[in-house]
C-alpha cells in the first residue's frame, strides 16, 4: 500500500476520531442534564430518598466520569495532528534524499567530464589517435562507468538493476572506415537481458514482443526529438520501463546522433530532473563520438564526415 493510501484512511480514521468525540461531548452534555434533574428528585416530599434517584445518580455519574476519562484518552492519544505531522516529516526526509541525490548526480557529471578529458585530450603525452584502440562500446562504456554504475540514483529507485544503451544512427568503423556503421549498443546489463537487443535492433521489421516496445521508443525519441518514459512489457519476473533521451550531434542541435536510454523496473513515478541529466550525459556522449569518428578518420587517413 502506498504513504498516499495509508495517510488517506489515516485521515479518515482521525475524522471518525473527531466525530466520536463530539458523540461523546454531547452524551456528556446529556448526562449532565440528567444528573440534574435526578439530583432535584433525589428526596421525597417526606424529604427521605428515593433509593431509584440515589441508584439513578451513582449509575449517571459513573457513567459521565467513564465517557470522560475516554474522550480524554482519545485526545491525547490520537492528536489530531498526526496525519499532517507524518506528512511534514516524509517531506522532510524526501527533500533530504533529493539534496543528497542532487550531489552524487553532480559528483556523476563531473567524473564523466574528467573521463571524457582523459580519453579525448592530449594529457601527459598522450594522443586522441589512441581514442579508437579498443572500439566504441567499450569506449563509451570507460566513459559512462559512473553512471552506468549508479544508474539507480538519477531514477531515484532502491533497485540497482538496469541496461544502459544508446543508439547511434552513424559512426565511424574500425572495420569499414569509409562506410561507417549504425545500430543499438548495450554498455551494460544488469537486469539481464541476453538476445532481447541487438545491434540492428532500430531497423529491424521482423521483431515483436519486448524488442518491439523498446524499438518503438527508440524510433519515438529519436525521431520527434522527445525524452520519453514509458513501461515497455514484462521480462521474467520485472515490469520494465524505458527511459529515452534524444542525443544530438555535437556542436549541432538541429541534427539528432542518437539516443541514450535506460532500461529498469518500471516505477510509479522516476524524478523530474531525469531529462535534464540524461540530456547533460547526452551531450558528454555525443562530444566523444566526434572525437572518436575523428580518430577512426585520422588513422585511415581521411577527414572527419
Amino acid at each position: 500500500m502506498s504513504f498516499e493510501n495509508l495517510m488517506s484512511q489515516l485521515d479518515r480514521f482521525a475524522r471518525m476520531v473527531k466525530g466520536a468525540i463530539i458523540t461523546l461531548a454531547v452524551v456528556e452534555a446529556l448526562l449532565v442534564i440528567l444528573i440534574g434533574v435526578v439530583t432535584d428528585s433525589l428526596r421525597d416530599t417526606t424529604n427521605h430518598f428515593v433509593p431509584f434517584y440515589v441508584w439513578s445518580l451513582v449509575f449517571l455519574g459513573g457513567l459521565y466520569l467513564t465517557l470522560l476519562l475516554v474522550r480524554v484518552a482519545y485526545d491525547k492519544s490520537f492528536p489530531g495532528s498526526i496525519a499532517n505531522e507524518l506528512r511534514s516529516e516524509r517531506e522532510l526526509t524526501k527533500l533530504r534524499r533529493e539534496s543528497q541525490r542532487q550531489a552524487t548526480t553532480s559528483q556523476f557529471l563531473v567524473e564523466v567530464i574528467e573521463r571524457l578529458n582523459e580519453q579525448t585530450c592530449a594529457l601527459n603525452g598522450g594522443s586522441d589517435e589512441t581514442l579508437c584502440d579498443r572500439g566504441i562500446v567499450e569506449g563509451l562504456s570507460e566513459l559512462l562507468g559512473p553512471v552506468i554504475s549508479n544508474v539507480n540514483f538519477l531514477l531515484d529507485t532502491q533497485r540497482p538493476d538496469a541496461l544502459v544503451g544508446v543508439y547511434l544512427k552513424w559512426y565511424a568503423s574500425v572495420n569499414n572506415p569509409h562506410e561507417g556503421d549504425t545500430g543499438v549498443l548495450v554498455l551494460n546489463d544488469t537486469l539481464p537481458m541476453p538476445g532481447i537487443i541487438q545491434k540492428n535492433l532500430y531497423d529491424n521489421g521482423e521483431v515483436s514482443d519486448l524488442p518491439l516496445e523498446i524499438q518503438s521508443a527508440l524510433k519515438r525519441s529519436f525521431r520527434n526529438q522527445e525524452f520519453l518514459s514509458m513501461g515497455i512489457g514484462r521480462f521474467g519476473d520485472h515490469d520494465l520501463a524505458i527511459h529515452c533521451s534524444p542525443m544530438p550531434v555535437a556542436c549541432n542541435g538541429d541534427n539528432m546522433l542518437g539516443v541514450l536510454f535506460f532500461i529498469a523496473e518500471e516505477q510509479e513515478t522516476i524524478p523530474a530532473d531525469l531529462h535534464e541529466q540524461m540530456t547533460i550525459f547526452n551531450r558528454v556522449v555525443a562530444n566523444w563520438v566526434y572525437r572518436y569518428d575523428d580518430c577512426v578518420s585520422k588513422r585511415h587517413g581521411g577527414g572527419l564526415r
